[in-house]
């Protein structure tokens, strides 16, 4: 019996030397992940399902030989290393010449997919994706240095990534490839490190109206598939940039209005839109909004339904509350 009350005693002053040894690794101006030679930056955060998180960068350690590359690693939400990840990161893309912008995503299973503008063959840059697992490997299954997401002509720019909930990820962009404006494209990317195949190369074009369409902003819709938001200047003349929206589901059809939806059109410009799934098909749409002229920026939001409707219990043109410097989102009457 002594020895059962010993063992318990020795486990729990063992767990907690440990508690402290872990917690130690954080310090008051930050723990360092990565201190590689040259410049990283362009840092990008994902929790890893274990109160941890994995962060992606690009990193100009070997800018000479192959130009900036992309790296990432896992750290404990103690601030503690896991030991199968090497020191200063795992390099996700070494390719030749620039690859910048990664945005990641979690993967459901204790890694992430990250994805990022390429310029190795293409000098308007391309959108190539990876999936780094949990335990610092680069999964098998994805080409080495990445899966091209999209190679069409010109410009692929903004990107943005959600999960799919599948191990996979859905990424959306803004994309120059019709010469006379920009328009919002998206891909699915599958959890074995394929584009979907059954959807378009390089890209289902969900929305390609007149004039420019810019900023795009993602979020999963709680069945599969994708809700993209983004900034439109298709009524400029008439009352300036408006946000638009489109669900897809992850067969790559279309299920909203062509060309999508209208969140806000009401005058000044709506801009740099911010949503978040409401479970339930649809969506909350937030954006920074100027139809108070003079008055300055305020932070606008609205609700739209599974079926892409406004929510009709939120003022039409959107829903805003400010007080004591703190923003408040809710359906005002």
């Amino acid at each position: 019996m002594r020895s059962h009350i010993l063992f318990a005693i020795l486990t729990a002053l063992f767990a907690a030397l440990s508690s402290c040894v872990a917690h130690a690794q954080w310090v008051p101006d930050g723990r360092s992940l990565c201190s590689a030679a040259s410049p990283q930056d362009s840092p990008s955060l994902v929790q890893d399902g274990a109160g941890g998180a994995i962060v992606v960068w690009r990193d100009e350690r070997n800018s000479l030989a192959t130009g900036p590359d992309i790296y990432a690693i896992g750290v404990t939400r103690a601030g503690a290393f896991f030991a199968q990840w090497p020191t200063d990161g795992v390099p996700l893309c070494t390719a030749t010449d620039l690859q910048e912008s990664p945005k990641a995503v979690a993967d459901g299973l204790g890694g992430a997919i990250a994805v990022w503008n390429d310029y190795r063959t293409d000098s308007f840059g391309d959108l190539y994706a990876t999936k780094i697992q949990y335990n610092g490997m680069v999964a098998p299954s994805w080409p080495v240095n990445g899966l091209a997401v999209c190679t069409a002509a010109r410009q692929q720019l903004g990107h943005v990534v959600a999960s799919d909930n599948a191990g996979g990820a859905f990424v959306a962009w803004s994309d120059l490839r019709n010469l006379s404006h920009f328009d919002i494209f998206i891909q699915h990317v599958l959890a074995n490190g394929a584009v979907d195949p059954a959807w378009p190369a390089d890209g289902l074009a969900i929305c390609t109206a007149a004039d420019n369409q810019r900023s795009p902003a993602i979020a999963a819709d709680g069945n599969g598939g994708a809700i993209v938001a983004w900034r439109d200047d298709r009524n400029f003349a008439t009352s300036n940039s408006d946000i638009y929206a489109q669900r897809v589901n992850n067969s790559g059809t279309v299920l909203w209005t062509a060309n999508g939806v209208i969140v806000c059109d009401t005058t000044g410009l709506q801009q740099n839109p911010t949503l978040i799934g409401d479970g339930g098909g649809g969506a909350l749409i937030a954006w920074t909004d100027l139809r108070s002229g003079a008055t300055g920026r305020d932070i606008f939001a609205h609700h739209l339904t599974s079926t892409g409707v406004r929510d009709a219990s939120w003022p039409l043109k959107g829903g805003r509350y400010v007080r004591s410097g703190r923003i408040r989102i809710f359906p005002l009457s």
